[in-house]
């Protein structure tokens, strides 16, 4: 089973969007917009979808949207459950997003040319989920037809599980075993170091991005979530660093919150990538603190 949950598909994050003041040409602001934004979507495309409800007040000028938590710029690339998870104060809903359609910040984001830039680099990270799952095999994903990619693509845009279910059974991306290799998970594991609360910028967080064995290598049972994150840890950390984020992951003091929820972490790994996996087949666990000393991670409907 290559699919996540459906019922994790209707996960939404309650969000308000105000645009930009200096992109108001009108005397009056329009009002701002409330949305529900399908965890397992990305901003652009809500982007798009809101176009109307701005465009009447936007300056002359091509359209480049982009969002703004906090004065941040938000990376359109991550799913907006990933960015939820990561930036939004705890218990912040809706979460207050600021929307451009101007002024793109270039020397912040990755470049974007046209929405094909998203789909693009979907794509793109798609291929790598499946080189991983298939052991360095990208066929899948690379001999797609073009009718099928935009098959894919609508499933997302249109946040239809069922038709990206039955596309994404199609790649067979269950990551399989190998010869006597344990099948290999396709994991990104982002770490916000300090405390929540102002960010002005991205310095203070880190991505790593690297397979994980779905077994363990000695007696084949399931590899649990924190025998995973101590070897990702191991691996992209110092020492010091490392000791000191496993002691806070241990006393409760940093918190592993994966789409939404806080796992427990003896949670098989391979049981969370099969039924929390966002559409690019990748797992996204992210780590960090909340200043209340709350148990519980940004919640979503």
């Amino acid at each position: 089973m290559a699919t996540s949950d459906p019922e994790v598909w209707q996960a939404a994050v309650p969000v308000r969007l105000e645009l930009a003041p200096n992109e108001v040409t009108t005397p009056e602001a329009p009002p701002p917009v409330y949305v529900m934004a399908p965890r397992m979507s990305y901003l652009p495309i809500i982007a798009q979808q809101l176009l109307s409800s701005f465009e009447h007040v936007l300056p002359p000028g091509e359209n480049t949207p982009w969002f703004e938590y906090r004065r941040l710029p938000l990376k359109w690339q991550l799913p907006i459950g990933v960015l939820y998870d990561l930036l939004a104060n705890e218990d912040e809903q809706p979460w207050q997003l600021t929307i451009h359609y101007r002024h793109y910040p270039s020397e912040n984001l990755l470049p974007w040319s046209s929405p094909a830039a998203l789909s693009n680099h979907f794509f793109s990270s798609l291929k790598e989920a499946g080189y991983i799952c298939r052991w360095s095999n990208t066929n899948a994903v690379m001999t797609m037809t073009n009718t099928a990619r935009d098959d894919l693509w609508q499933s997302i845009q249109a946040h239809d599980h069922k038709q990206y279910a039955s596309i994404l059974e199609s790649l067979s991306l269950t990551p399989q075993a190998r010869d006597a290799q344990a099948p290999q998970i396709p994991i990104r594991l982002l770490i916000r170091a300090g405390k929540s609360g102002y960010l002005s910028g991205y310095d203070c967080i880190s991505l790593t991005s690297q397979p994980a064995a779905a077994l363990e290598e000695s007696s084949e049972e399931p590899l649990l979530l924190e025998s995973t994150l101590e070897a990702l840890l191991a691996s992209s950390l110092e020492q010091d660093a490392f000791n000191k984020l496993q002691s806070d992951l241990q006393s409760g003091q940093q918190h592993v919150v994966v789409n939404g929820i806080q796992p427990p972490l003896k949670t098989p790994v391979a049981w969370l990538h099969t039924n929390l996996h966002y559409p690019d087949h990748f797992l996204y666990v992210v780590i960090r603190t909340f200043s209340n000393g709350q148990t519980s991670g940004p919640s979503s409907s």
